[in-house]
């Protein structure tokens, strides 16, 4: 699929070039970039002008010591971007953190948003695995977690709590993902966004205030956010419907591309309410 890249206020974003269908936001989730996507991006692009950004600290974006890294400031820029590309009003599909600022965004600016699909969104609290209860620990986390944190473990965190295929993630992208950590700032903007993730007894009450059609999407075998999570907001939304998908973990779009599209295109191109 063609495509081109705009750097907008720090925050760089891949743009479908082709121009043609109904805009849609794709929002990565922690520790990832808009290459999340990378294996449904051609599926949804032959129907969807689609918008990948980087979120503030990650991929190519900008890691602003004063941004707060939360999801309210997150769901921010995502606004202001839509602003500066043009976009009134457009679809969103977010994953885990991302999952979080779509639904934060359809709750705050629900006239700007058309319908949201929230791929295992991190909304309620949770327990944490032991490399982020680690960068909690007073005192001395961050400067654990920064020090500390290396390629093999982020292969190692990557494996056990994020994919089901143990063939995932490809040496290419672990190393993406590694070299963009490690960029200036970068492990820190990752240790400040878990301290997000770690009180978000503040996302709770979001799921009542989203009020378009919303798909929530799972891998039946999600180590990180479980599918009780789902049904959950399934039961909280107005207009919720819960997809599952067998074989996949925390990442259904990479694990699990063509089930993934095939029950996302209607839904986003509003055949499907």
């Amino acid at each position: 699929m063609a495509s081109r890249y705009h750097t907008v206020d720090g925050v760089r974003v891949f743009c479908s070039a082709t121009g043609q269908g109904d805009p849609v936001l794709l929002l990565h989730g922690l520790l990832m970039s808009h290459r999340a996507w990378d294996a449904v991006l051609d599926g949804l692009g032959r129907r969807l002008t689609v918008f990948a950004p980087d979120l503030p600290g990650f991929g190519e974006s900008d890691r602003p010591e004063h941004y707060s890294y939360s999801i309210d400031a997150m769901a921010c820029t995502v606004a202001g971007l839509m602003d500066q590309l043009g976009i009134s009003r457009a679809a969103l599909v977010g994953h885990s953190l991302g999952g979080a600022v779509a639904l934060t965004l359809a709750g705050v600016n629900p006239e700007r948003i058309s319908r949201v699909a929230a791929v295992a969104p991190t909304i309620y609290p949770a327990p944490l695995p032991i490399e982020a209860r680690v960068a909690l620990l007073p005192v001395v986390g961050e400067t654990l977690f920064c020090r500390g944190l290396s390629r093999r473990g982020l292969r190692r965190f990557l494996r056990r709590h994020v994919y089901v295929d143990p063939q995932l993630p490809s040496d290419e992208m672990l190393q993406h993902y590694w070299e963009r950590l490690v960029r200036p700032g970068g492990r820190r903007a990752v240790w400040r966004t878990i301290q997000t993730l770690a009180n978000l007894e503040q996302t709770v009450r979001v799921p009542r205030r989203v009020s378009c059609p919303t798909l929530l999407v799972w891998g039946e075998e999600d180590a990180m956010v479980p599918v009780e999570s789902g049904r959950r907001l399934e039961a909280e939304i107005e207009r919720a419907r819960l997809l599952t998908l067998r074989g996949a973990g925390h990442c259904p779009m990479e694990e699990q591309a063509a089930a993934f599209c095939e029950a996302m295109l209607p839904f986003l191109c509003g055949g499907e309410r």
